[in-house]
């Protein structure tokens, strides 16, 4: 997990929605890379988001409310991680300096942001392909489709306090 390795300890995650599957996926790939790590998940820094931007801003104002607040956060989608960047800078805290900030999808404006959203790409053409095939089975009816497992890829940029990708 690239903020462990940045010297980040307390690092919290802003979640989907409980009963998503991808939220639920996420929250265990947090958990995972904390245990890789060598770092305990603390139940008060898990707070549950939307995926939207309004959630990210209200879930890290929530955390930062805590006795011993994160100095980084996950967050389940890049959205959120915006919503993340602009509590951070409401609250006076300088990103990265003062909390480290990484999102998931890597959607356009996460290369726009300042500053510039690290975050987990996603094989969205191999997504494409994959809903395709799925539709195809289904309107087939030959087969049930089953889950597709697609690579993600860490953009690194400059909101975790890493080697930005220039």
């Amino acid at each position: 997990m690239i903020l462990a390795s940045l010297g980040h300890r307390r690092i919290a995650t802003i979640t989907g929605p409980r009963g998503n599957a991808p939220a639920a996926a996420r929250t265990e790939g947090y958990r995972r890379g904390l245990a890789e790590a060598g770092l305990e998940a603390h139940e008060n820094l898990v707070v549950t988001g939307d995926f939207y931007r309004e959630s990210g801003f209200v879930g890290l104002r929530r955390l930062l409310t805590r006795k011993d607040p994160p100095t980084a956060v996950f967050a389940a989608s890049d959205e959120m991680a915006v919503g993340a960047l602009l509590a951070a800078r409401a609250a006076g805290l300088r990103v990265p300096d003062d909390l480290a900030v990484v999102g998931f999808d890597d959607i356009e404006v996460a290369s726009l942001v300042d500053p510039a959203l690290t975050t987990v790409a996603q094989d969205k053409p191999g997504f494409g392909t994959a809903a395709a095939g799925a539709l195809m089975a289904m309107l087939e009816r030959t087969t049930t489709p089953e889950p597709v497992l697609l690579p993600t890829k860490l953009v690194v940029r400059d909101s975790c306090g890493g080697r930005p990708a220039r």
